[in-house]
């Protein structure tokens, strides 16, 4: 499956980078359990590059998301009610289902057993890391020295790139960010990694 990417430039040095690491699959290992790892786009130190950090989730995450499903549950429901207290008289007779509207912002409806695994997931992530010494990591080397990232959405200017308001260490430049013109095949392939976010040797895995 092909997948997108951004590439990264700087204003005052010949700088490239990308956004790819992002698309790599990378889990927990949590006793017997194997939870997603929460990543977002940071500067690594140490890679001197842009790459895949760690996002260590919160007690708040954990309430935000269980808040987001049951707003998305009552929404359904309410959609759900509204679709068959207005069907045709031709629905009713052959008992057809009608079209259901869902809200605008219902991109992707997930099961309720989907909703459900990923609460369970945070939740035990969130557990597990009450017990972590370290800070989130690089998942590309391990280093703990990243800086994330913070622009939003992207307001791409007529060169087709957009000021990430980030300065380039060590070169006084901002680098930019603009959506690549290919799509990459990746394998694959999970990575497994500590709660203490060191990726595992293959003995371990």
């Amino acid at each position: 499956m092909s997948r997108p990417a951004e590439d990264f430039t700087c204003t005052q040095c010949d700088f490239r980078g990308s956004s790819l690491s992002m698309q790599i699959r990378r889990v927990y290992q949590v006793g017997a359990h194997h939870i997603r790892v929460r990543v977002r786009l940071a500067w690594c130190q140490a890679c001197a590059s842009v790459t895949a950090a760690e996002e260590l989730p919160t007690p708040a995450d954990l309430k935000a998301l269980v808040a987001k499903y049951a707003k998305q549950r009552s929404e359904r429901a309410a959609a759900r009610e509204a679709a068959y207290r207005q069907r045709t008289w031709v629905q009713r007779l052959f008992r057809l289902k009608p079209v259901i509207i869902w809200p605008e912002d219902h991109f992707i409806l997930w099961s309720e057993e989907h909703m459900e695994a990923e609460i369970t997931d945070l939740r035990r992530l969130v557990a597990a890391m009450q017990q972590r010494q370290s800070t989130p990591r690089c998942l590309t080397c391990g280093s703990t020295q990243t800086a994330p990232f913070h622009f939003g959405l992207y307001e791409e200017t007529p060169e087709g790139s957009m000021p990430t308001g980030f300065m380039h260490p060590g070169c006084g430049g901002m680098l930019q960010v603009r959506k690549s013109d290919f799509r990459f095949f990746l394998r694959r392939r999970i990575h497994e990694f500590s709660i203490e976010g060191e990726a595992l040797p293959p003995a371990q895995r």
